[in-house]
């Protein structure tokens, strides 16, 4: 299963970073045979000023070990105008806000099976930040932005801090449901549907993407079979004055493509 030519995933830096490899316990098994999937890694600084951006202030990494992935996220600012500065990135697919950087994962349409299950450790030292999955899907395979009619759904497995993004639409049995409309921004970049589903039993590992999909249907009154999932992203965003790493232990995605 070991992909040929490749390292295991190691990317670290305190601006903006992506790398490319694979690690063992990132496995996708499609259609019953089981892959390492290419997974790129992605230091992502954009909330603090670029005469900040310096190991002095902030270091963030994603770092292959024996037996998990480590997350690491570090910022020593002590204030910040703006409370997400950064994230720490493990991406299965393609960037929406770059080249073509991974496998292509098709339309939604092409699935009859699409969940995934993760096993992890978080431990925030000081400060505040999240853990979550970030899955995009696009109406067409363009990139550079998210456009008026992007998706954007969210996993989000932790966090320590309440004001999180959007208004709450709905209170689950498994999540609190909150929803943002991004539109007319100036730079017309980041705009679209965001959908965050906060686990409410953190002891949930598992989860059918295609049920949260046909979720995020009803609710915009519209289907979203002809879309494309750009990617399944794993983050961890931090804020300042924040020290937090994940362990992550296990990622396993279970796709079934239907028969033409």
């Amino acid at each position: 299963m070991k992909n040929i030519g490749l390292d295991k995933i190691n990317v670290y830096g305190s601006r903006f970073e992506t790398g490319f490899g694979y690690s063992e316990i990132v496995k996708l098994k499609l259609d019953g045979e089981t892959y390492l999937p290419v997974v790129s890694g992605l230091v992502n600084v954009f909330g603090v000023p670029f005469d900040k951006r310096d190991s002095e202030n902030i270091f963030c990494s994603i770092v292959s070990k024996k037996n998990f992935v480590e997350f690491y996220s570090k910022c020593d600012l002590k204030k910040s105008d703006s409370w997400i500065l950064g994230a720490t990135t493990l991406r299965v697919g393609e960037s929406i806000w770059g080249t073509f950087t991974g496998p292509n994962l098709g339309k939604i349409k092409n699935y009859k099976k699409l969940k995934t299950k993760i096993d992890y450790k978080l431990k925030i030292k000081r400060g505040f930040g999240d853990f979550a999955y970030d899955l995009w899907l696009t109406k067409s395979r363009n990139f550079g932005k998210a456009d008026k009619d992007t998706v954007e759904i969210m996993i989000v497995l932790e966090k320590n801090f309440n004001n999180f993004l959007g208004e709450v639409i709905e209170e689950t049995e498994e999540f609190q449901v909150r929803y943002q409309l991004k539109e007319n921004k100036s730079d017309g970049v980041d705009n679209g549907h965001t959908f965050a589903f906060i686990l409410k039993n953190k002891k949930l590992r598992e989860f059918d993407i295609l049920k949260l999909v046909n979720y995020c249907e009803r609710k915009l009154k519209k289907k979203l079979g002809n879309y494309h999932l750009r990617s399944i992203d794993l983050v961890n965003e931090f804020s300042y004055n924040t020290e937090m790493k994940v362990d992550l232990k296990k990622l396993s995605m279970g796709m079934e493509k239907k028969l033409k």
